[in-house]
């Protein structure tokens, strides 16, 4: 008869012991990490910073933008928007499209350089939509519906004569 050896209280403490100190050594092996690892996020990187135009006082849509109403900002170059402004002569005599408040950043598609005539007091005459036109181009709106569309066949971008035959 094969006899197999007795577990004891003192081998049960060892085996518990031996988890213990397993435990122990993960335990501190993950605060050692994320110390190290949140350490070495929060030192400061330098970064190259850029100029960024901002408003400064809050400027009403339809207005032609002066510059006292904007500033410069300095921010890292990996945040920096697309279509931002990087001096304040660029955005000055350009019309805002929408109300821009204090603070906001002045980006290409909230402002457009005007064509259309003002009425003298700094308001432009006329709907937003003239300032996407081109000069010597003119907007024409056309209701269309499943007949005159032609089965809806007419997309955005398509050129349709409407009884001009130089296209």
């Amino acid at each position: 008869m094969v006899s197999l050896p007795s577990t004891t209280g003192e081998n049960k403490k060892s085996i518990k012991n031996c988890f213990f100190l397993l435990a122990l050594i993960c335990g501190l092996s993950a605060a050692g990490s994320t110390y190290m690892y949140l350490n070495k996020a929060t030192t400061n990187t330098t970064s190259t910073l850029k100029p960024l135009v901002i408003v400064k006082t809050d400027i009403p849509a339809r207005t032609v933008i002066a510059a006292s109403q904007l500033e410069l900002k300095d921010i890292p170059i990996q945040g920096y928007p697309q279509g931002g402004f990087s001096t304040i002569q660029n955005v000055v005599g350009s019309v805002a499209l929408l109300n821009l408040s204090a603070g906001d950043l002045v980006v290409s598609s909230m402002v457009e350089r005007p064509s259309p005539q003002s009425n003298g007091d700094g308001l432009l005459t006329g709907s937003t939509a003239a300032l996407t036109v081109p000069n010597g181009k003119r907007a024409v709106a056309i209701p269309i519906g499943l007949v005159s569309g032609v089965g809806y066949a007419i997309r955005l971008g398509d050129h349709v004569c409407l009884g001009d035959n130089r296209y």
